[in-house]
């Protein structure tokens, strides 16, 4: 969720969070901003818009500026993954070649992501045919009362 500026000069500005029992989050630092229905006030710095990540979701993001998409192709993926009240989270990522049609024929990958019980679990959740050589290189949790104490990674 973003917040643009209303007026010119702006520089703070008052929103109602969004939702029932959501956890809100600072989409650029991650710290935690308020629960759904709580009214808050945000700066609004020239540099950036505000920007916010609902509890509950993982985001995967390039993070690497580059002139284009295309240039974009091979670089690997940060998982933004916002914690809710619960502790979970879930999002996925579609990956096809970006060139042809051929995702119409099922050439493409769409990649489930979860964390539940303090785990963060990665399966294959539809489409066939296509493989990619994509790689996670951070995972950015936001919302934990502890840091992990042990990382798996399988394959």
């Amino acid at each position: 969720m973003v917040m643009p500026a209303e007026g010119r000069g702006q520089r703070s500005a008052s929103l109602t969070l969004p939702g029932t029992d959501e956890v809100w989050y600072n989409y650029f630092t991650g710290a935690s901003v308020g629960v759904a229905g709580t009214s808050v006030t945000v700066d609004m710095p020239m540099e950036t818009i505000p920007a916010f990540q609902r509890g509950g979701t993982i985001i995967p993001t390039k993070q690497r500026a580059r002139r284009s998409s295309a240039a974009m192709e091979r670089d690997p993926y940060t998982l933004l993954v916002a914690v809710d009240a619960k502790g979970t989270a879930s999002g996925s990522v579609y990956i096809d070649d970006g060139h042809s049609r051929q995702h119409d024929s099922g050439a493409y990958l769409r990649q489930q992501f979860s964390l539940e019980a303090g785990k963060l679990t990665s399966s294959r959740a539809s489409g066939g045919g296509f493989t990619t050589d994509a790689t996670i290189e951070r995972i950015v949790v936001s919302g934990l009362s502890a840091g992990p104490t042990k990382v798996e990674a399988d394959g």
